[in-house]
């Protein structure tokens, strides 16, 4: 595997994480694809071509790729600072696995699997999950109110559970009835996405939506419960800003 086409991968990094928005993010893919698929696909030949213990030689290749990106990716052999963590799991996430899958051989979503057990292993606090371009692309499209959800969630709460009933009625009765609520909405759409897949790499993800909750939805939901509305959006808002890259 050769380290130097890795490294060219990552140092593009910053470059694709700044089109993970809805207007430029499936053309990024597309374009991650045509520069970066035969890595895989590569991968994916020599695993089809033998008979016998295809799994060890999957497993092979994910200790060797996920060891390459290590050295890549620490800095003097430590693991850099959180926030550039978050940065590379989120440009692994949105990009590089997904990529895996979208080369639709045979053994592309285990190989995917078995190279994110490898990486959540290789970087302490990390805990990052399959998904493919079309679902994650679908986040930007669903009018829902993407945090809330992902908070409730991360509790088992059903979709039609209190909370995310009371939000989406503040949405539609309150925000969508100004043309500054309106562009809101938008900005939120995206941003949302983005804030959660990044949450969702942390191994500590539960403790974030438990801290979103009690800090932010909870509150607003009272806010809404007496009539506070402005309020409501208000602290909506500095959640959306605080969390936001």
């Amino acid at each position: 595997m050769d380290k130097e086409l890795l490294e060219k991968m990552y140092g593009d990094r910053n470059y694709y994480n700044k089109q993970f928005r809805a207007k430029t993010y499936l053309d990024a893919t597309e374009k991650f694809c045509n520069e970066y698929m035969f890595i895989f696909n590569a991968i994916c030949d020599e695993i089809e071509a033998v008979e016998e213990n295809k799994d060890v030689i999957m497993e092979n290749f994910a200790d060797e790729f996920v060891s390459l990106m290590a050295d890549i990716v620490k800095v003097g052999g430590k693991q850099p600072k959180s926030r550039d963590m978050l940065e590379t799991n989120l440009y692994m996430v949105m990009y590089v696995f997904p990529c895996v899958i979208e080369t639709g051989r045979p053994d592309s979503k285990e190989l995917a699997e078995c190279i994110i057990a490898r990486w959540n292993k290789a970087f302490k606090n990390t805990n990052v999950s399959l998904s493919d371009y079309k679902s994650i692309d679908s986040g930007f499209k669903r009018k829902m109110c993407y945090i809330t959800t992902a908070v409730c969630d991360s509790f088992d709460k059903p979709d039609d559970c209190y909370e995310l009933t009371t939000l989406r009625r503040f949405r539609d009765e309150y925000m969508a009835s100004s043309e500054e609520g309106v562009k809101l909405i938008e900005e939120y759409y995206e941003k949302a996405p983005r804030i959660v897949q990044t949450i969702n790499t942390r191994a500590d993800a539960a403790d974030v939506y438990r801290m979103l909750f009690d800090t932010y939805i909870n509150p607003c939901i009272c806010m809404i419960e007496t009539g506070k509305m402005e309020e409501c959006l208000l602290h909506y808002k500095k959640m959306v800003e605080k969390l936001s890259f």
